[in-house]
């Protein structure tokens, strides 16, 4: 794993925010979605587009307290209740100058619910702005479905969960006093969600001494993460998979015999008619040296 800051992320992580920020950086105004699942670092993600754009761009980065998109980035400059022409007149500028304009947004709950409406209105005005967004399926929906805003995505990323082996990774390095066996079930129950890992990690030292399964989900229960996070069906479906190698290993050898005998069978068939072929064969040669004569 790589480490930004003090936050341990993957080389595949590494790669998407880099082709992000390059496209930023290219491409015209629009929409920028990345689909996420919670607890999946996405307030990593912000936080380093916001630190590595806001060195030649201007950004705004959306929080809690945005409840309308105008009001939000009209508090940074002063402006109570502003207007789309108030708010062009001094982006516009800005855009002229060569600065790009990007919105950060990284929960679509920080607004209100008829937000979309002001965002195409704004995109309308400004074509200019390039807008980032990330959430769920669910929450980005409401953006697919509508078709002003659909036209306007430029780009749609999946910001991808941190493997197994990065997972044990990141908890050897956050919480190396868990035992081995209490970082592979963390690992394996948090299905690459760093927020989860972080977690399960803060409220597992009470329960160091006994960590099983049960354990793991009674927590992830309580902070009503229990599924799909964890597999409830997972001894049936070890169930099955024993089952499945037992029937391979125990029909295999008959199938292969099976097969070997029709093949044998074939083979004396093949072998007899050739024997049989053969003083008919002897015969028709004789005759014909005898008419010969």
């Amino acid at each position: 794993m790589i480490k930004i800051g003090s936050t341990l992320t993957t080389p595949k992580r590494l790669s998407l925010m880099e082709h992000l920020l390059y496209r930023l950086r290219l491409r015209q105004g629009g929409l920028f979605l990345i689909k996420t699942p919670e607890k999946n670092g996405r307030s990593f993600l912000m936080r380093y587009l916001e630190k590595s754009l806001s060195v030649h761009e201007i950004v705004f980065t959306a929080n809690t307290s945005s409840k309308s998109l105008l009001s939000w980035i009209g508090k940074s400059f002063r402006m109570s209740s502003p207007t789309l022409s108030d708010l062009e007149r001094e982006l516009k500028p800005l855009y002229l100058n060569g600065r790009h304009v990007i919105l950060l947004i990284e929960r679509i709950s920080f607004f209100k619910e008829d937000w979309l409406e002001d965002l195409n209105a704004f995109l309308e005005k400004m074509p200019f702005v390039k807008v980032v967004i990330t959430g769920t399926q669910k929450e980005l929906h409401p953006i697919h479905k509508d078709k002003s805003l659909a036209s306007k995505i430029l780009s749609r990323e999946n910001w991808p969960a941190i493997s197994f082996p990065a997972s044990l990774e990141f908890l050897e390095a956050y919480c190396p006093n868990l035992p081995k066996r209490v970082r592979f079930l963390i690992a394996f129950t948090s299905h690459g969600r760093p927020g989860i890992l972080q977690k399960l990690a803060d409220h597992i030292s009470i329960f160091k001494r006994r960590m099983t399964r049960r354990t793991i989900q009674v927590i992830l229960k309580n902070y009503s993460l229990t599924f799909p996070f964890f597999p409830r069906n997972f001894g049936f479906l070890m169930f099955l998979a024993t089952m499945g190698l037992i029937g391979y290993f125990a029909f295999h050898p008959m199938m292969e015999a099976w097969k070997n005998k029709r093949l044998e069978n074939a083979r004396q068939v093949l072998e007899q008619s050739l024997m049989e072929q053969q003083p008919q064969t002897t015969d028709t040669t004789q005759e014909t040296s005898d008419n010969e004569n």
